[in-house]
């Protein structure tokens, strides 16, 4: 039983370590401690981001851990059930954390291709930087690269589509067509 509490007891401690130093944005990068969703390992930014959520669940999981690693010490056989509810808790707050992580990195993920286009395209229609865009106003955005374009106008990074296909929001909204197609849906 010494045995069996001493392992959950190094666990506990390797799980409050690693979720403290996740969670203030201090866990190194490296291949064998943390996420390893590409997602994640895009940037460090990604990479402190993602863990900065898991920390606190992983510092549960530790805490939960070293309950469980107290029983053992007891030798009382029945309190091994406290042993078994702790090390559930923990598995649970580790995938929770792991979880969280994954999620907030593809969100992130999500905003940052969203944000101008793409990272490979150079900008908004598929070669334009962001200096050039804002210099002029485009004829037409096929100029600029081989990528088309729904409209013509300015091919700032505000007006992209992921696909890199330039947009530009309407200025004003057509308030009675608005109320036609509401009034024709309810039908």
């Amino acid at each position: 039983m010494m045995i069996l509490g001493s392992i959950l007891a190094l666990l506990s401690v390797f799980l409050l370590i690693v979720g403290g130093l996740a969670w203030t944005r201090h866990l190194p990068g490296n291949k064998y401690v943390g996420i390893k969703v590409p997602e994640v390992r895009k940037s460090k930014e990604n990479w402190d981001t993602a863990h900065q959520f898991a920390g606190p669940l992983w510092v549960a999981a530790g805490a939960a851990m070293a309950i469980a690693a107290v029983p053992p010490f007891s030798g009382i056989s029945w309190l091994l059930i406290f042993t078994l509810i702790g090390f559930i808790a923990a598995l649970y707050f580790l995938g929770l954390g792991a979880s969280l992580a994954t999620r907030a990195a593809g969100v992130m993920g999500q905003e940052h291709e969203s944000d101008g286009c793409s990272s490979d395209s150079g900008g908004c229609c598929g070669g334009a930087s962001n200096a050039d865009t804002d210099a002029h106003e485009h004829t037409s955005c096929e100029d600029e690269g081989d990528m088309p374009c729904e409209t013509t106008g300015s091919c700032d990074p505000s007006g992209c589509s992921g696909a890199g296909i330039c947009n530009e929001a309407p200025t004003t909204i057509d308030l009675a067509a608005l109320r036609r197609a509401a009034e024709e849906s309810d039908k």
